[in-house]
């Protein structure tokens, strides 16, 4: 079992054991800096969340890389990263939660992949500088996603607007 040290306790990122006692959650940062990298594993388990706030309200990450072993982007995670121009959305990715990437006022592109099943509320909302939005899957497999009207009738607007557009069927 991992005992942080003083040293650590300092200069480590949080990871926090999950419920299951197989895999881990990113819970938060020690030091932020302008571009951060999740680790794909901690004591030999996956981390497999990104903790709800783990980095809510913080303006200076621009880029954050998220490992594939990640399955869930809990609520709130990115809530308020107004400098946040760049993530990287792993294929595997099954639930991006409420305001998870609210008011990111810089993320100018997203790749969602087709393993997304659930998009909840105001996930993407006041994300005004989205301009294309890349999705694996196909119309149809949207339409499934998306659950609340918040985040359709968001991106509509910035559609009719001129703004954003749309890729469906996208492949890397």
């Amino acid at each position: 079992m991992y005992r942080p040290t003083m040293q650590s306790l300092l200069t480590d990122d949080f990871y926090m054991l999950n419920d299951d006692m197989e895999s881990y959650s990113f819970f938060k940062f020690r030091l932020p800096s302008p571009e951060i990298t999740i680790k794909s594993e901690v004591n030999g388990l996956p981390v497999t969340t990104i903790a709800k706030f783990a980095f809510y309200d913080c303006a200076v990450v621009t880029k954050v890389v998220l490992p594939d072993t990640i399955t869930t982007i809990d609520g709130f995670s990115f809530s308020g990263c107004r400098s946040l121009r760049s993530i990287n959305i792993p294929d595997g990715v099954t639930y991006i939660g409420e305001q998870a990437f609210r008011n990111c006022r810089r993320l100018t592109q997203l790749v969602i992949p087709k393993s997304v099943e659930d998009i909840d509320k105001f996930a993407f909302y006041e994300c005004y500088s989205l301009r294309k939005i890349y999705y694996e899957g196909s119309k149809r497999d949207w339409n499934r996603i998306i659950k609340d009207y918040t985040i359709d009738s968001f991106f509509k607007e910035l559609i009719e607007e001129g703004k954003l557009e749309f890729v469906f069927n996208y492949k890397l």
